[in-house]
């Protein structure tokens, strides 16, 4: 896959298609302006629909109105005479196709006079708009209803009849047949695939174009579109699926009666319909985007094959002549643009590499004599650690022997001291007391070696360490009662190591800043910690004599010593002890000073995680 994109073609191609980009997102974007502008069109025509058919109901409403105050009028209502009444409505009826049955009824709610012949006693005093025509003492429409005497699917309006006192005699009624509605699409002229419905206030069709048959009298009230109009109740445009699961853009508008909303007719235009045009204009225009984009990779693709790869390929037939050797190959490319520089920077570089080229026999022989001084160095570290662990088991050995010896002569001096005392004079006494200093400053010089020799050899254990803790009790094990010395310790980070010889690292610092800042009025002795570069970096400051700078670096050798024996007691070996624990540990320790003006040793060691191995 990465071979095949790295072509030069390819990438080419690529090129070309991501340039058509553009392009394409416009001609997307055109489609989906004039989508949207059809969209409105559409649902703006459906409104214009709906407004029409609404208005051709309010007409036959209007109608059914006015012939009904015509009917309370004539006197066959009037006095109630069945049959004449009969005869005169049903004669009336067939100037009225558009109406299925006109009647009179009692104020109980009987039928007494029908347009139709009545087949037994028919009472509506049950029906909506008789209710209402009683209640309100006016013109009234009811709802959708298959009608007891027409069979059919009708909306009756009734209007009060009064006698001459003012009381109700009768109800004057006619029912409107709804096949109209059915008949009204074709009237409207709407195309192919366009649905016409009217639902009454509980979602039940009365009347659809086209299949009126299939839907009228169905309940649908949990369909999309019905649920749409029944909670907005007023003039409105949705885009919607419909009572047959086709996406439409629907107008909306409520049919009028006598006491405000009967039903609400709807028209549908599917949207494959709406948005015919769109669609078409939009793969016309991908079609003719993609022919654009194949003819452009056809031609880009001839161009780079004849001009471009031909100088590329001569390029890399050049190359493989040098891997193998053949400096004097040269591309022979006098073109100009980007591949003629590259072509004359191939050949420069051709030139230079067969003058400081080196022979393979001399890179050979350089590379193994390198080989044997690696070797070599190898071999002298191992000696060196050798003879280093040779030089700390002679000094262990050496120490250890010289403690036998040390302690008789310490021991036959403390005899002559207290058993003999008597017998020596002063200047004998002096030199007895000499002896016995000497001795013991030797045992602890023995002493502090054996200390060293055993840090090289010791496994340490390495846990989590509180130094706050660590230089606190070191300190304390420290003070001295009869000096004024004030200890600073401030927070100090953990640290990870041997608990016991890490203690005596704080021992052999802290013991030293006591020891110097001896001629010191008020000792004052800081300890501070921090992190730094991922390790635990921890300082003691005193305020002592401190020292000269440039000899820093003997500070931590074997019985380096700055001051004399008589000014400041030690063997010289404290520090060279810290400094083994410490680089142990895997961190370091150094120093800073002035002379008389205290010194600051500073030490670090890795945080808990970073453990060295102590090797």
């Amino acid at each position: 896959m990465r071979h095949w994109i790295s072509s030069l073609r390819v990438r080419l191609m690529l090129l070309i298609l991501i340039a058509m980009l553009p392009i394409a997102g416009l001609t997307v974007y055109s489609s989906l302006d004039l989508r949207q502008a059809q969209a409105d069109a559409s649902k703006a025509e459906a409104l214009r629909l709906a407004r029409s058919a609404a208005a051709t109901h309010a007409s036959y409403v209007e109608g059914a109105r006015q012939l009904l105050i015509t009917l309370s009028l004539l006197p066959e209502v009037r006095s109630l005479d069945g049959e004449a009444c009969s005869r005169r409505l049903a004669e009336m009826l067939k100037g009225f196709p558009q109406y299925a049955n006109l009647a009179a009824v009692r104020p109980d709610g009987d039928i007494y006079c029908s347009a139709l012949i009545l087949v037994g006693r028919v009472n509506v005093a049950d029906r909506s708009w008789f209710q209402r025509a009683v209640k309100t003492r006016a013109f009234a429409s009811g709802d959708y209803q298959i009608g007891r005497i027409t069979g059919r699917a009708s909306i009756n309006s009734g209007y009060p009849v009064f006698d001459n006192s003012g009381r109700i005699s009768a109800i004057a009624m006619v029912a409107l047949d709804l096949r109209w509605l059915s008949e009204l699409g074709p009237t409207l002229g709407l195309p192919e695939g366009v649905t016409l419905t009217v639902i009454d206030r509980n979602g039940t069709i009365l009347t659809r174009h086209p299949d009126p048959a299939k839907w009228v009298g169905k309940a649908l009230p949990d369909a999309l579109i019905v649920k749409a109009i029944l909670e907005q109740r007023h003039e409105g445009t949705t885009e919607t699926s419909g009572v047959d699961g086709i996406r439409r853009l629907y107008a909306f508008t409520p049919l009028v009666g006598g006491q405000g909303t009967v039903a609400y007719l709807y028209v549908g235009i599917p949207s494959a319909v709406a948005f015919a045009l769109a669609n078409l204009a939009l793969s016309r225009g991908l079609a003719a985007l993609a022919l654009v984009a194949a003819g452009a990779m056809a031609v880009a693709w001839l161009v780079a094959s004849r001009s471009i790869l031909r100088d590329v390929n001569r390029l890399a037939d050049v190359s493989r002549h040098w891997a193998v050797g053949d400096l004097d190959v040269r591309t022979g490319i006098s073109a100009g643009g980007e591949i003629g520089h590259l072509a004359r920077a191939f050949d420069r570089m051709a030139g230079s590499l067969k003058e400081t080229t080196v022979s393979r026999d001399a890179l050979l022989a350089e590379v193994a004599q390198r080989r044997r001084a690696e070797e070599k160095l190898a071999e002298g570290l191992a000696e060196v650690q050798s003879v280093n662990k040779e030089l700390d088991g002679f000094a262990y050995s050496v120490s250890h022997d010289l403690r036998a010896p040390l302690r008789a002569i310490d021991g036959f001096s403390r005899i002559l001291v207290e058993d003999h005392a008597t017998r020596l004079d002063g200047e004998g006494k002096r030199v007895l007391d000499v002896i016995r200093g000497n001795t013991q400053r030797m045992a602890q010089l023995i002493d502090d070696i054996l200390a060293y020799s055993r840090m090289g050899r010791l496994e340490f254990r390495f846990a989590d360490i509180s130094m706050e803790d660590l230089a606190r009790s070191a300190f304390e094990d420290l003070r001295q009662p009869d000096r004024a010395i004030r200890f600073d310790l401030g927070p100090l980070p953990p640290a990870r190591g041997d608990r016991a010889v890490i203690r005596q690292v704080w021992d052999n610092l802290l013991s030293n800043a006591v020891k110097f800042t001896r001629p010191r009025e008020q000792a004052v002795i800081e300890v501070r910690g921090r992190i730094e570069d991922h390790q635990a970096v921890y300082s003691v400051r005193d305020n002592g004599v401190g020292f000269d700078t440039q000899y820093a670096g003997k500070l931590f050798g074997v019985f380096q010593r700055l001051h004399r024996q008589d000014e400041f007691e030690g063997t010289g070996v404290g520090l060279a002890i810290a400094h083994r624990v410490v680089h142990r540990h895997g961190g370091r320790i150094w120093a800073e000073g002035r002379l008389n003006e205290g010194a600051t040793f500073h030490f670090s060691l890795p945080t808990g995680g970073d453990g060295h191995d102590g090797s």
